[in-house]
């Protein structure tokens, strides 16, 4: 059933004011976890769960007022290279943009695709492998990168756990919400396809943010892949962790109104 517009107005005006809060105050929509080379983002969190409730101008305006935090944040916060990229629209908010969008063009296809028969079990296998391979790989190279030889030794020991958490997901949801198997994948890949975004457009509009830190040994390429395969992927296991029960409970408690 189609939300009058009252409704999505409200709720996008309520997730937008979380966004920006989570932008804004210190250590809460970004992370930093090494201080100039690792942030996590979980400011982006609040936008797929629009994406999953709202008409798609709504998600797109959520990915908007998501950039303008970035871009805000940057300007009161930033203290490397990389941060300061974001002072600039075209890098902070045209690449929230177009997440929102892609974001939103997913559901559709992947609430198909987990229609089809053994759809979820595809899902499942797919979104994990990528997952936990590309996050071992990304991480040794990322390692690598800055000499971290005590990360290095432990890296070893995470596909296991990602496994089980990603699995323990996908089969509490079959076995109970067998209608919303998409829901964990879907925030799993935006979160990639948001990292990719923002990663390719500071890469193409101001490499020297990369090169700052891992100098000139590596092609941007690299670092972008990298970057992406290692924090952008721990960004997606956070996404389906915090937002799969959030958008399942919002949506069955909408939808047991609708009827």
């Amino acid at each position: 059933m189609k939300r009058n517009n009252t409704f999505q107005m409200v709720l996008t005006a309520l997730l937008g004011t979380i966004i920006l809060a989570m932008s804004l105050i210190p250590q809460i929509g970004f992370i930093t976890i090494i201080p100039g080379i690792v942030t996590v983002t979980i400011a982006h969190i609040p936008v797929l769960i629009g994406v999953f409730l709202l008409d798609r101008k709504y998600a797109i305006t959520l990915g908007g007022i998501f950039g303008l935090g970035s871009l805000l944040a940057a300007l009161m916060y930033a203290a490397n290279p990389f941060d300061q990229a974001f002072v600039y629209p075209w890098i902070s908010i045209i690449p929230r943009l177009l997440f929102a969008f892609i974001a939103h063009l997913l559901i559709d296809g992947l609430k198909k695709v987990g229609e089809l028969k053994y759809g979820k079990e595809i899902l499942f296998v797919t979104v994990t492998l990528f997952t936990s391979v590309g996050l071992y790989f990304g991480m040794r190279a990322f390692a690598n990168a800055i000499n971290s030889f005590e990360f290095l030794s432990i890296i070893d020991y995470i596909i296991i756990p990602i496994v089980l958490i990603l699995g323990g997901i996908f089969y509490f949801i079959t076995k109970k919400y067998e209608n919303y198997a998409y829901i964990p994948s879907t925030l799993i890949i935006s979160t990639f396809v948001h990292t990719i975004l923002v990663l390719g457009t500071v890469s193409l509009l101001s490499p020297s943010a990369f090169t700052a830190f891992f100098g000139d040994s590596q092609t941007v390429i690299s670092i972008v892949l990298m970057i992406a395969l290692s924090n952008g992927l721990i960004e997606a296991i956070l996404a389906a962790i915090i937002g799969t029960p959030i958008v399942i409970a919002t949506k069955t408690k909408l939808e047991s109104r609708e009827d």
